[in-house]
């Protein structure tokens, strides 16, 4: 007889590829609805997960206590101040992140931001109806152009995001110029 797959649950949408892959090794569930997962609902489902994949959503001592067999949380970011690492460490929970997830993003954020402030493309943004509250216009599974599933990984210096950007500089350089011809 097969023994049955751990629960892996993730909090808000992902890409479907990624979820594909963990799916592969785990039973998966995702909250639907691309938003923070209110923290009744979490509760209720972190009960029988062994795996938890949270973003935008604080994993407290109390959510830790009501999961028996969670054994890891992989965090959908590059920090992990939205978890209680004490909590974790102390029930033998392995805690993860995604060092570089976001790093390309932020960089591409960083210079869209400076050709924003040059030539008034939040006027274009504003009109566009994504005003970033209560829309899923900044949603991690449109924010990130790589995701990878959930990889266990140390934690890495956050300056990677402006390594990126001083990456772009040169080649950015150009398209400012160009612009301002």
């Amino acid at each position: 007889m097969e023994q049955p797959l751990a629960k892996v649950l993730i909090t808000r949408p992902i890409q479907q590829e990624a979820i594909n892959r963990i799916a592969k090794l785990y039973e998966v569930r995702v909250h639907p609805i691309d938003a923070p997962m209110p923290e009744e609902l979490l509760a209720e489902a972190m009960n029988d997960v062994a795996g938890v994949m949270p973003s935008a959503v604080r994993i407290t001592e109390k959510l830790i206590a009501l999961a028996p067999n969670l054994r890891v949380v992989a965090n959908i970011g590059v920090g992990y101040d939205n978890i209680d690492v004490k909590a974790c460490s102390k029930r033998g929970v392995m805690v993860t992140n995604t060092p570089d997830v976001l790093t390309e993003a932020t960089a591409d954020l960083t210079f869209a931001l400076m050709l924003s402030a040059a030539k008034a493309i939040a006027m274009f943004v504003a009109s566009s109806g994504c005003s970033g509250s209560g829309t899923s216009c900044w949603a991690p599974k449109y924010m990130a152009r790589h995701w990878a599933f959930m990889v266990l990984a140390g934690l890495r210096e956050q300056w990677r995001a402006a390594l990126a950007a001083s990456r772009c500089a040169s080649c950015i350089t150009h398209v400012i110029a160009h612009l301002t011809i």
